[in-house]
């Protein structure tokens, strides 16, 4: 008899889980589609006069929504799909600057022949190598999704750029109304 309660017991707890794993997993994609509406206002620079925007960019705004970026920008999507959710790319590179300035990200073999890349901004770094009075470093990044040949997201990531790169200048409007399809 005591079996029986214990194996009702044991079953009532795993539904129960499963219950409680189940509408967290609803809930959690609710709130994320959520989070994707106010991201997508925020994060794309389209319709916006670019001195303020680049001000925002400057105080770490795009940097900030670095981890909804990676999650919004799935393999797969279209040219179009990322547009609508990132807005106009600050720069499209096709597969020669790709191969060559970004080759960590191109030698990972992942049939990448084009890019866009969204200025991130700076951020101060310890940089020991430095002098005592200039111990601190910008280092710039910008947030790359990766496209194949078919125009189809296969990777993205944040890449660091040189200080002399174009993508550096926060000052500069660099939208691009290229695209790596035809």
């Amino acid at each position: 008899m005591w079996w029986k309660l214990l194996l009702a017991g044991l079953s009532g707890t795993v539904v129960g889980g499963c219950l409680v794993f189940y509408v967290f997993y609803l809930t959690h994609d609710a709130s994320r589609d959520i989070r994707l509406v106010h991201f997508a206002k925020e994060w794309s620079s389209a319709g916006r006069e670019w001195k303020p925007f680049a001000e925002w960019l400057r105080h770490g705004g795009r940097k900030f929504k670095y981890d909804i970026a990676v999650h919004s920008a799935k393999s797969g999507m279209t040219e179009d799909e990322i547009r609508a959710v990132f807005g106009p790319p600050d720069l499209v590179i096709g597969v020669d600057r790709l191969s060559s300035e970004f080759s960590a990200i191109y030698m990972r073999g992942l049939g990448a022949t084009s890019a866009y890349l969204y200025k991130l901004g700076g951020f101060a770094f310890y940089d020991p190598g430095k002098t005592a009075s200039q111990d601190l470093a910008i280092n710039h990044e910008a947030f790359a999704v990766l496209f194949n040949s078919s125009g189809k997201v296969v990777y993205r990531t944040a890449v660091s750029l040189r200080p002399d790169d174009e993508l550096a200048a926060l000052d500069a409007d660099t939208r691009s109304d290229d695209r790596v399809t035809k």
